[in-house]
This record gives C-alpha cells, structure tokens and sequence, in this order.
C-alpha cells in the first residue's frame, strides 16, 4: 500500500468517525434539552438514519414515538431561497395531505439546524432525504470534494 492510499484511508476514517462523534454530542443535547420525547430509551441505533449525499452526512434523523427529528449536520440560513421553495414547501403538501399533523423548523440566530416532523410516514421520510440531499449538493456546488 502506497503512503498516499495510506493517508487517504486515514483521512476518510478520521472524517467518519468525527461525524459520528457529531451524532452522539447531537444525541447527548437531544437527552439533556429537557425535551420529552426521544427519552433515553427511545435513542437506539434502529431509531437513528443517516442522510449522506456524495459521501458527506447530511442529517441524522431520529425516530421517535411521534414523529421523527431530523438534525442537520450543517445548519442552514433560514432565509435561503431552496429552503422556502422546496424543503418547506414540501412539508407544507404533506401537511395538507394529512400525511403528517405538523412539523416545526427549529430556528436559531437566522439559521436553521433541526427540523422535526410531527406524524409518521415512510413517504414522508424519503421526501425528506431527497430535498435534503439536493438542498445539500445545491449548497455546496461548486466546492471541492474532500
């Protein structure tokens, strides 16, 4: 093995292993925030899905008893143009479906870093992860991979 595919393969591991270090902390303030649900028992590996997009996590969503809780590796503005006309406009079809009762968008200091979805749907998560993953590429065009 070459030192360069050495350092590469260490590189990618570091990478991995601090975005699931992110996960956990997001975890540890989803447990300490006072928040009812997910309680303790609740947050099991089986509850927790990653969202990646071209290698990179983009949200961790978390199944909880009435919904799901989508916390955003990279918080976005609040004001971004994608965001209004496509991940909440999605929500907002969903809503008037009746496929989901509500969702809240946590905002804080103008960005946004947590999204949670009131009501269950395997329809709804997948529109999810795809508006994230194109919101994601969208936001990111243009910037060297890593």
């Amino acid at each position: 093995m070459s030192r360069e595919k050495v350092l590469e393969y260490l590189r990618k591991k570091v990478k991995e292993l601090e975005e699931e270090l992110k996960m956990y902390r997001n975890l540890i303030s989803i447990v300490e925030g006072g928040r009812e649900e997910p309680s303790v028992e609740e947050i099991k590996l089986e509850n927790v899905r990653v969202i990646t997009a071209d290698g990179d996590v983009v949200a961790n969503v978390i199944e909880t008893k009435g919904g799901v809780r989508v916390i955003l590796r990279e918080s976005i503005p609040a004001d971004s143009a994608l965001l209004n006309s496509f991940l909440i406009r999605v929500l907002e079809e969903r809503k008037e479906c009746g496929d989901i009762k509500d969702y809240r968008v946590k905002v804080s200091k103008g960005f946004i870093s947590e999204i949670e979805v009131l009501g269950r749907s395997d329809l709804i998560y997948r529109e999810l992860e795809l508006a994230l993953k194109y919101l994601w590429r969208e936001l990111h065009k243009g910037e060297p991979s890593a």
